[in-house]
């Protein structure tokens, strides 16, 4: 249903101050993301920020008067969940986040490294450059972000968990099937920095057959680099937050925000 001008105006005035912290929040998001030195506290406390703007739908709220429909992009996952029905995914998460002075984006393990490799013009199609593409704000938290074993998890549940159940926000134990797989969807990857270069290591438990990768980063990390060690489920966090701050509707909403003064 659309908005009379009288009705856009009165949801102005009573969106207005936070509209306000929203500018501030996405400033905040963008400080974040722009620390090399990226930090495991930071983005669980980012996750308290970026469910209150998404699930909470805080931006949809402020985005109603003044832009109508708001949308946001996200990376083209289709090809993905293409590879996923013709070979067994073991691993998969779509990031597009810097952590540690590296873009990371998306990374797909099939088949734990066994005899018989992908079907035919597999290999080929998950080559395929990652696009971007514009989605409602309710698809975004639904798309499919991150697989564990052929279980998949949304951005909305990747984000919910930080904030609920990974110190975001609280500290609670795992209380449902999805909730304990996504913690164990934590231990499926790790993101570090080691001798200078950035550490992706894709399920570190299979040992010879997981994928310890290392990652030249200019300039290279030298003493003292950092300690911390991230998981896939808060890149994805991180990932979210860079999309959001990004999006062309987004940027064009702050600019209207900031005119109202």
């Amino acid at each position: 249903m659309s908005l009379s001008n009288e009705q856009k105006a009165s949801f102005r005035a009573a969106t207005a101050p936070a509209a306000k912290a929203l500018v501030e929040d996405l400033d905040h998001i963008r400080a974040v993301l722009n620390r090399r030195s990226t930090s495991k506290a930071e983005i669980r406390r980012l996750s308290a920020v970026i469910r209150r703007i998404l699930v909470n739908e805080e931006l949809l709220h402020i985005a109603a008067p003044r832009v109508g429909k708001l949308t946001v992009q996200a990376a083209d996952c289709s090809r993905f969940y293409e590879a996923a029905e013709k070979a067994h995914m073991m691993f998969f998460t779509s990031a597009g986040a810097p952590v540690f002075g590296l873009e990371i984006n998306a990374i797909a393990f099939f088949n734990a490294g066994q005899v018989g490799g992908l079907p035919p013009g597999l290999t080929h199609l998950l080559m395929q450059e990652t696009k971007l593409i514009t989605m409602r704000v309710d698809n975004f938290l639904a798309q499919r972000v991150l697989c564990m074993n052929g279980q998949w998890i949304t951005r909305r549940a990747a984000i919910k968990h930080i904030a609920n159940y990974g110190s975001g926000v609280h500290s609670k134990l795992p209380d449902s099937d999805e909730e304990k797989i996504i913690a164990l969807a934590r231990q499926c990857a790790t993101y570090s920095v080691e001798r200078g270069k950035v550490k992706v290591h894709v399920l570190p438990h299979l040992g010879e057959n997981s994928f310890p990768g290392e990652f030249d980063v200019d300039p290279p990390w030298e003493e003292s680099f950092p300690a911390d060690v991230l998981d896939p489920v808060l890149l994805e966090v991180l990932a979210a937050g860079s999309l959001l701050v990004n999006s062309p509707g987004v940027l064009e909403l702050e600019e209207i925000i900031a005119a109202e003064g």
